[in-house]
């Protein structure tokens, strides 16, 4: 009976490990995820199912195409989150956060914007999703230099990132495009990192990577790109634990995008 009542606490020790390791991170994922998942609800569904496997805390998406506020909401409870904001502009993509915890706070940023970014906070995180033009340098150059207006306001010890398509270059990466002779402009980057922002992808990564497009859009498309970004602050640098570019049978499939999966120490 003692051998048993021995094995049974260190079962209760190690679930009780676990438990701790897993409240003490927050997940986020960031999707681009092309037009409302090709407006195909059975797209969605395979979504939906990825996504419980993942067990993200905040999912950060943009190209949500045909969805509503309350389309989103109910797409949102399917995967466990309660909470969901959306922002859309007309002939414009919208985008939207679905989150396990409240999302307070809420700006939604159009002016000045081609598709727009929407400001919020969850839990004790200062969340920026966005969307840069996909058409201009210098459109992409000024969305920026808006988007960092508004987050200077925040005190420096808060915590910030800034993460979505952001159709715009690092030159962290500018070896992989030299090779595959591509000419590229750094400057919508190099604005964040001038700003004090750190590339998350590029800070834990040795791995060069491209997040455009996946294998099945991959045919005709003439240049690759890594164009999916999470940026955080100095506040915010210390806690990532690790992020990466999600590369499955579901992602190859279910966008032009990969997604980013950033893990976060609580």
């Amino acid at each position: 009976m003692n051998v048993l009542k021995i094995i049974c606490n260190i079962c209760l020790l190690i679930v009780l490990f676990f438990s701790a390791r897993a409240q003490g991170r927050f997940k986020v994922l960031d999707y681009n995820v092309l037009t409302g998942f090709q407006k195909n609800p059975a797209q969605a569904a395979i979504f939906v199912e990825w996504v419980k496997g993942i067990d993200p805390d905040m999912v950060a998406m943009q190209e949500l195409s045909t969805f509503t506020q309350d389309s989103l909401e109910r797409l949102a409870r399917r995967y466990g989150h309660a909470y969901a904001v959306l922002l859309t502009k007309e002939r414009a993509a919208p985008m939207g956060i679905t989150s396990k915890y409240p999302i307070v706070n809420v700006q939604k940023v159009t002016d000045n914007m081609h598709h727009g970014y929407i400001c919020a906070r969850v839990k004790h995180y200062h969340v920026v999703v966005t969307h840069l033009s996909p058409f201009s340098y210098e459109k992409c150059k000024e969305e920026i230099s808006n988007i960092l207006a508004w987050s200077s306001t925040l005190p420096k010890k808060e915590k910030l990132m800034i993460m979505g398509d952001l159709n715009a270059f690092a030159a962290t990466d500018s070896l992989l495009y030299q090779e595959k002779g591509y000419k590229r402009r750094y400057g919508v980057i190099r604005q964040l990192l001038e700003a004090g922002f750190t590339d998350a992808f590029a800070f834990k990564k040795q791995v060069k990577e491209f997040s455009y497009p996946t294998k099945k859009y991959e045919n005709g498309v003439k240049q690759y790109g890594r164009l999916d970004y999470i940026f955080l602050n100095g506040a915010l640098k210390k806690d990532c634990l690790d992020i990466r570019i999600v590369r499955d049978q579901v992602t190859d499939q279910l966008s032009d995008h990969y997604p980013l999966l950033m893990e976060l120490s609580l």
